[in-house]
């Protein structure tokens, strides 16, 4: 019900819910009030009734966390030097290099190298511990 993101996606309608509060359809969800959120959710402070709780999983699905897809190093390493300020950052070095200031140029190019290894590597790192993160979630999520 909550989508992804920052914005509330709202139940069946934008006009209330359960308590006919009315509800701005992209108002940010943890800027509401309690009262809103549960309205526009189309719940209660209770809960779900075992009814609704049935008709929203037949309708919505489990709520089960998706295993997050592996990158391989070549898309890893694409990631570090897709960013719009290593993208200027190469193109005022390329520029550098081209009006004759090879020196400044190639500190650039090397700072933006050095720069993205580093961020490839605490990349490659890091993902053993966010897969084990997410196993003790999920571990978590069913007790």
């Amino acid at each position: 019900m909550i989508a992804t993101g920052q914005h509330f996606a709202g139940g069946a309608n934008h006009e209330g819910g359960a308590q006919g509060a009315p509800v701005e359809p992209d108002a940010v969800f943890w800027s509401m009030s309690d009262d809103a959120l549960l309205a526009a959710l189309e719940s209660s402070r209770n809960g779900l009734s075992i009814e609704d709780a049935w008709r929203r999983l037949a309708r919505y699905g489990p709520n089960r966390l998706t295993e997050a897809r592996t990158h391989p190093n070549l898309s890893l390493l694409r990631a570090q030097v897709r960013s719009p300020i290593s993208l200027l950052l190469a193109a005022a070095a390329t520029l550098s290099l081209v009006v004759g200031e090879t020196v400044d140029g190639a500190i650039v190019h090397g700072i933006l190298v050095v720069s993205g290894l580093l961020g490839f590597w605490q990349e490659r790192r890091a993902a053993p511990g966010a897969r084990a993160c997410r196993v003790v979630r999920l571990a978590m999520a069913r007790t």
